[in-house]
């Protein structure tokens, strides 16, 4: 009878451990940054370092290939953007020419991608001036930390937000993006006094969180 029980014990131990891996690997594909901010609010160091070699060694393996294989699909000639990845350097390289300039944006994935975020640098910079060139580097560094999603959605948006800017569309002022990273709108709420434009969704928020029913800018009604 014990040996019975110590069988079913272990056959009850081994299905809690896949259910464990299964559910963890699908946190760390579709909700990212709530990984990471778990894993960094984590006061247990040795589990952290566990749940991280875990990590790097059975699940990152398998989303970054699926991530190489997404990029490799989604770009064309025609698309203004070249984009190469590779799963050896886990660098992706992203570089975008539209009108005279041309950027180039290098991220660096971490060993135990997603649970640790990308990091971002810059290459070529041609017809940019450092400011706008910055910007666009906090952009997509933000994209790819703060958004739930693939790199390749990722890297879609950021350049949609650039097109947006280089055709004149301002960023809105709170988020800093021309197209919102959720409902992926257009700045269209217009302050009558200061005439800058804001995302709906960001000035909802503003306005809960500030206890506040005013322009977050000029502070008029």
């Amino acid at each position: 009878n014990n040996n019975n029980n110590n069988d079913e014990n272990n056959i009850l131990l081994n299905v809690l451990n896949s259910i464990s891996v299964y559910l963890f690997e699908k946190c760390l594909r579709h909700l990212p940054v709530l990984c990471r901010l778990w894993i960094n609010s984590c006061k247990f160091r040795k589990i952290v370092l566990e749940i991280s070699q875990f990590t790097s060694t059975k699940i990152t393996p398998i989303l970054l290939k699926e991530e190489v294989i997404a990029i490799s699909k989604s770009w064309t000639e025609t698309d203004g953007i070249t984009v190469k990845a590779s799963t050896v350097s886990r660098e992706i390289i992203a570089i975008y020419e539209i009108q005279d300039a041309v950027l180039e944006v290098i991220l660096k994935l971490p060993e135990n991608f997603p649970l640790q975020a990308v990091s971002v640098k810059m290459g070529r910079k041609d017809g940019l001036n450092e400011i706008r060139a910055r910007k666009w580097l906090l952009l997509i560094t933000r994209l790819l930390n703060a958004k739930n999603g693939s790199l390749t959605e990722a890297i879609i948006m950021w350049k949609e937000n650039v097109e947006k800017m280089f055709s004149g569309v301002e960023p809105c002022p709170i988020c800093y993006s021309v197209v919102h990273m959720t409902t992926h709108a257009l700045p269209k709420k217009v302050c009558s006094t200061c005439k800058y434009k804001f995302h709906s969704a960001c000035l909802l928020k503003w306005f809960v969180s500030s206890h506040k029913s005013v322009c977050p800018l000029c502070q008029s009604v």
